[in-house]
């Protein structure tokens, strides 16, 4: 039996919940009779500090410790390696998640023992197990010469059924804003091949938790902690008919009426039916990854869909009594002027359809996706999450206000504009900004004037709060939120965005 420390390092950005990554590892190792404790030092309670590490080093004694990277955490994560060698330098430190299998190598270099490629319930459960690492696959290490040892690649795991379910209450929960809402993660892998999409770590195989499973999940939030609403974490949701066709026969036969958001692909199978299957079961929003706003863009992200596929989802999910959300990524590498003004243009000819429109100024270029991979050394951005002038916030900032997109979306997308990823010319961001205005607007008339006000009022309140001081606003808005929380009014704000 192994102590085993699972940490969700410090980031630019607050954790409303735990993550559901650490969460099934944690479950997997609590099997196998392990003692298990998650950290997470991006929750918004946390407050980390090295000295609160120490203490936590210190009362939990643990043989292992697991840090997930993703890349926003890299420096964070880096960081706290330094931190933890300081204390105890004999600890055995495995790092995992995205970045780590996108960059091998790199956070061994950076001072941890072993990096786990993939996904991680598995091979995690072999490394506490003391099973020896030259014949663990999935993993990378130093040899005794210090030399980088690749071990096989760790086939995807198929029977996600298989799999022990996340446990939370390793984590600690009041670190947390807990919302009367639930991420749930039941399907990994993406069969599409995006060239700026990051999820290098599942895979493309898709593969998918039964909906006898799933429902049992959402059923046993519901009983545990009274939560009816979630949201499906999932690349796409509507990729198999089938297992939708009988998480609708579960839930609409079930004395509970649940309600949640998905994400989708634009195209997707028996759209015609499905779309009203899930509008029956409690589907409230759907999420679409549009991603470009031309027929050329579409192409070169290898989308495969085309601008007519888009506007017909849209529509025929609006019709069905569904929220729409249309996700656009404008200032690709190729893209001129005549592309953004285009893409301008078929943005604002969506608007009948979509209730909430969100575009990034700036596509992303995450390691391991093509549009790294082919473009890094023109633009000269080379590991660019080490440098940082590319850390879009300098620091953590838990003020209320800026955590709802309206007011903090265009100062965002500016900073990004201006970290010149793409060298665009002002004209091309002058297009950027005014089609990121447009889709703000729009998202805000769309919102009924009430939840408009409640959101205004709050908003500025905080905003106001954190101008005369730092403190005063985080006691004023954490006692405003402990009062609404359990309350439908704190809903609406978490969804609001």
């Amino acid at each position: 039996m192994k102590r085993v420390l699972l940490i969700n390092p410090a980031a630019s950005t607050f954790a409303v919940e735990p993550p559901n990554g650490l969460g099934s590892i944690a479950g997997t190792l609590l099997q196998d009779g392990h003692i298990v404790k998650c950290k997470d030092f991006s929750a918004k309670h946390c407050g980390y500090t090295e000295e609160s590490l120490f203490s936590l080093l210190e009362s939990f004694q643990p043989d292992i410790i697991g840090v997930s990277i993703f890349t926003v955490h890299a420096t964070y994560a880096y960081s706290l390696f330094k931190s933890i060698r300081s204390f105890a330098n004999d600890l055995l430190i495995v790092s995992g998640g995205p970045h780590v299998t996108a960059s091998p190598g790199e956070a061994i270099e950076h001072g941890c023992d072993v990096e786990v490629y993939g996904e991680g319930e598995i091979t995690m459960q072999e490394i506490v197990a003391g099973k020896d690492l030259r014949i663990i696959k999935g993993i990378g290490f130093k040899d005794s010469k210090g030399k980088l040892v690749q071990n096989a690649k760790r086939d995807f795991i198929v029977d996600l059924d298989s799999l022990a379910d996340p446990v939370y209450d390793v984590f600690n929960l009041s670190d947390y804003e807990f919302r009367k809402e639930h991420k749930l993660l039941t399907s990994r892998g993406c069969p599409s091949s995006c060239t700026f999409c990051a999820s290098i770590t599942q895979g493309k195989p898709y593969r998918y938790i039964s909906a006898e499973k799933t429902y049992d999940s959402m059923l046993d939030r519901y009983k545990n902690h009274g939560i009816k609403y979630f949201v499906f974490d999932d690349d796409t949701c509507t990729a198999n008919y089938n297992r939708l066709k009988k998480l609708h026969s579960l839930i609409t036969k079930g004395d509970v009426k649940f309600g949640f958001v998905i994400n989708s692909k634009i195209r997707f199978p028996k759209k015609e039916e499905v779309l009203p299957m899930l509008a029956d079961m409690g589907c409230k929003a759907i999420s679409y990854g549009c991603d470009g706003g031309t027929e050329e863009t579409l192409r070169n992200i290898k989308k495969g869909i085309k601008l007519h596929h888009i506007k017909e989802t849209l529509k025929l999910t609006k019709e069905a009594g569904i929220n729409v959300r249309a996700n656009f990524i404008m200032g690709y590498p190729w893209e001129t002027e005549e592309h953004l003004h285009a893409t301008f243009k078929f943005i604002k000819s969506l608007k009948p359809w979509v209730d909430n429109f969100t575009c990034n100024a700036v596509p992303i270029p995450y390691p391991g996706t093509e549009l790294y991979n082919v473009y890094h050394e023109k633009f000269r951005f080379t590991k660019y999450w080490l440098d940082p002038k590319y850390s879009v916030h300098n620091k953590q900032d838990n003020a209320e206000f800026k955590r709802y997109g309206r007011y903090v979306m265009m100062e965002t997308q500016k900073k990004m504009l201006n970290l010149g990823w793409w060298n665009h010319s002002d004209a091309q961001q002058k297009i950027i900004l005014d089609t990121v205005e447009l889709c703000l607007k729009h998202s805000w008339k769309r919102r009924r004037w009430s939840d408009r006000f409640f959101v205004g009022s709050y908003c500025y309140l905080s905003k106001a709060l954190s101008q005369i001081s730092g403190r005063l606003e985080r006691k004023t808005m954490s006692l405003i939120n402990n009062i609404l929380v359990s309350t439908k009014i704190m809903s609406k704000i978490r969804r609001f965005v």
